[in-house]
């Protein structure tokens, strides 16, 4: 049976920063391939306040002191055994142990730490043990392996017990430990508490110092919003004054270069007048010689075209001589034509004589032809003439209209500048009435700036004492904006250390409740060492 196991090392020790089930990083050699992972048996202590592990270890971090849920021993395989009825009814309490676990990590709100898929399990429950096949042939050994496998089983048991029995010890002082720093911080807290009356007490005090001086310097503001107000109504009256005597040069100087822009308008005017007439001479004078021009052009082209009218009829009357001589020349030159009578007997002459003919009266169709188209071009140049006589009259009459024109603005600007100078007139009046009005509010001014000096003066001596108040109450406010710090560094320690009291306790109430699990484990385990021991 010993053959089958490999051994293992289990150490319990006080001091915590040692690893207490050095199995939990380990593999089981016996373990199969299938195996699925297993979780803490008690998650409430796995969850610890930090502030205490820093404090107690602050150089290891949160280890397990707990086997895990599904730990068991290395057993062998052996045959199941059957249990009998009176040893099923004592069963171990690990199912109530197991209900009760839930509750607990519902209190810690722990999550469950999956560990290795090779991990150790418990010792099995006696009613689901399964007996394998002996390790040794029945033939070899056939009575001594279930005293073997007893005698092995009741070790590990009691090693399993004694880990159990040093883990609750372990518990137990740090329970004293995190008692002490309870203490601990009830103390400071009760410290805290009472420093923090004092600095009420003092900040008190101060608020009544702050109110006083607040005061005071409320009645110094009111006494300054006076002064300021007088202040203010001299200088509207001075501001008033000015306005008006600013008001009035600015209409003198409207008045000025309202005068001085009709001027340049009317100068403008007339030279634009001067322009006008100027060149409506120039235009009359080249219309006038263009329509002589054209005047004579159209005479030349009335004479040509009478000309061409006369000869025009002397050239049918001339054409109709030839048609009449061509027809008694072909009737005197039948007698010197052949016996055909197609043929003349001169017909080379007669063919020359008929060609000088063909081409004089070609000449004469060109000449007809081109005395047509002259005749044409003149009548045409003749309606363009015309029609730019027609235009040239007209732009002369627009002309016409537009000198008339300006000479009415010309009339019209000479009665506005009358109008102006009676206005320029009617306002140099008003100006020297203005300046006497300046003179008698330049003295008044000069009364003004004489109170207004006076009261300069008394307002810099209130200033100045505004000024050492403003800086009392700036050290008034930096003193009290001190103290307030300085109360809520004192409130924020307070609510701090009230927290970690609370969760002091609250670590303390879990880990008795896990100390009474414990125990119940621990009672529970006892019975089930009886009963086997029983078996």
């Amino acid at each position: 049976m010993a053959d089958d196991r490999e051994p293992h090392n289990f150490k319990s020790t006080a001091n915590s920063t040692k690893n207490v089930f050095p199995f939990s990083n380990q593999h089981s050699r016996n373990s199969q391939s299938g195996q699925t992972s297993n979780f803490s048996l008690f998650q409430a202590i796995a969850q610890r306040s930090k502030n205490n592990v820093r404090e107690s270890h602050p150089n290891q971090p949160h280890q397990r002191i707990f086997p895990p849920v599904n730990y068991s021993t290395p057993q062998s395989p052996r045959a199941r055994m059957e249990m009998t009825p009176s040893e099923e009814s004592h069963d171990y309490p690990s199912d109530e142990a197991h209900a009760i676990q839930p509750s607990i990590h519902s209190q810690t709100g722990s999550q469950i730490h999956v560990m290795e898929s090779h991990q150790l399990r418990f010792m099995p429950m006696p009613k689901t043990v399964e007996r394998g096949p002996p390790s040794r042939a029945p033939s070899e050994a056939p009575s001594m392996g279930s005293v073997v496998d007893a005698d092995s089983e009741d070790l590990d048991f009691s090693e399993m017990m004694n880990r159990k029995i040093k883990e609750g010890k372990l518990v137990k002082s740090q329970l004293a430990e995190e008692r002490v720093v309870n203490a601990n911080l009830r103390s400071e807290l009760s410290v805290i508490k009472a420093s923090y009356e004092d600095q009420k007490q003092s900040i008190a005090e101060l608020e009544a110092a702050a109110e006083a001086s607040r005061e005071h310097i409320d009645s110094k503001d009111a006494q300054l919003r006076q002064l300021q107000a007088s202040l203010d109504e001299a200088q509207s009256a001075k501001d008033s004054q000015l306005t008006l005597i600013s008001r009035k040069d600015q209409e003198i100087l409207a008045g000025q270069e309202k005068v001085g822009t009709l001027e340049v308008k009317l100068k403008e005017a007339e030279d634009r007048v001067a322009r006008v007439k100027e060149k409506t001479k120039e235009s009359f004078e080249l219309m006038t010689k263009n329509f002589d021009s054209l005047k004579k052009s159209v005479e030349y082209l009335k004479t040509r075209y009478e000309m061409a009218n006369e000869t025009v009829p002397k050239m049918y009357d001339e054409l109709e001589s030839l048609r009449k001589i061509s027809q008694n020349g072909f009737k005197e030159l039948e007698p010197y034509m052949d016996s055909s009578g197609r043929h003349l007997i001169k017909a080379t002459e007669t063919r020359n004589l008929i060609e000088e003919l063909q081409t004089d009266r070609h000449n004469a169709q060109q000449v007809i032809q081109f005395l047509r188209d002259k005749l044409h071009n003149q009548s045409t140049e003749l309606a363009e003439a015309n029609e730019k006589v027609a235009e040239a009259e007209l732009h002369r009459k627009e002309e016409g209209d537009r000198l008339s024109h300006s000479v009415i603005l010309l009339g019209a600007a000479g009665q506005q500048i009358e109008v102006v100078a009676s206005k320029l007139a009617k306002r140099e009046r008003e100006d020297a009435e203005v300046l006497t009005e300046g003179l008698r509010l330049e003295s008044q001014l000069a009364e003004a700036n004489e109170r207004i000096g006076s009261l300069s003066e008394k307002l810099g001596q209130k200033e100045a004492e505004v000024e050492r108040l403003k800086e009392e109450k700036q050290s008034l406010a930096t003193e009290l904006q001190v103290k307030t710090g300085l109360l809520e560094v004192t409130s924020n320690r307070l609510k701090e250390l009230t927290e970690e009291s609370v969760a002091h306790q609250r670590n303390a109430q879990t880990k008795e409740g896990e100390v009474s699990v414990l125990n119940e484990k621990l009672r529970a385990s006892e019975e089930s060492k009886g009963i086997l021991q029983a078996a």
